[in-house]
């Protein structure tokens, strides 16, 4: 009763403010559905909404791609397999501070940038990465990449080890080579696995974009600092 209370009651009220415009000192006056209106036809609101959906779906499909890939890779008991399934799945442990940091460092939009200096040969450098627009998405989903796919590869490490080891060996005896083995034993098998990824990152995946919003507006602001700094150098 009390977790309704706490839980639902925000929400139903906020949904009952929506419908007004809310005046704390002048009192609420009705507008309906005037609010939803407006915020519809905002066109930074819909481009939003829009890159989060991209974000969501493209992190959360190659996350799990290669944490699967990384799961059939370190699967199984031996010592040197735990030690490197260990080491893969620090990125999870990290605080979110300091893979932002980690990743400010690595994709800093200038040419002493460490990324940025490894790529000195391309044409183009330096990549704008966080501070340009077409890039900032793509950097912002390879972090959230890195970050996220140990935790997909060990739900996928725990789902392998319950698919009954008969079913390979009576495929490998009827001939069935290993891509055979994965399409027809492996994935049908973690097909359950995969709606719990989905059920789990999903909703996690959608609130970290803030976060990463927060990211780019601070490298856009240090990139701006710079760029002031030189010019009035200059």
């Amino acid at each position: 009763m009390a977790f309704s209370y706490f839980k639902f009651y925000p929400m139903a009220k906020g949904i009952y403010f929506s419908l007004f415009d809310v005046n704390p000192y002048a009192g609420n006056t009705w507008v309906g559905t005037d609010n939803f209106t407006r915020a519809f036809a905002d066109e930074e609101l819909r481009s939003a909404f829009v890159h989060t959906v991209v974000d969501v779906v493209a992190a959360v499909a190659l996350s799990a791609l290669v944490g699967f890939g990384l799961a059939l890779l370190l699967q199984g008991q031996a010592r040197h397999v735990k030690l490197v399934r260990t080491a893969a799945f620090l990125p999870v442990t990290c605080a979110v501070a300091v893979v932002a940091e980690v990743w400010r460092i690595l994709l800093f939009p200038a040419d002493d940038g460490l990324l940025n200096h490894l790529l000195a040969w391309m044409p183009g450098t330096p990549f704008g990465f966080f501070a340009d627009p077409d890039q900032s998405l793509a950097s912002v989903i390879l972090m959230q990449v890195w970050k996220n796919a140990p935790y997909d590869m060990l739900i996928f490490i725990a789902g392998l080890a319950g698919i009954d080891r008969q079913l390979y060996e009576a495929a490998a005896v009827d001939g069935a080579n290993a891509w055979k083995r994965l399409r027809h034993i492996t994935i049908p098998s973690l097909r359950n696995v995969f709606t719990i990824i989905v059920a789990l990152v999903v909703p996690h995946q959608a609130a970290s974009f803030r976060r990463c919003l927060h990211r780019y507006a601070a490298v856009s602001t240090a990139v701006r600092t710079n760029s002031m700094v030189d010019t009035a150098e200059a």
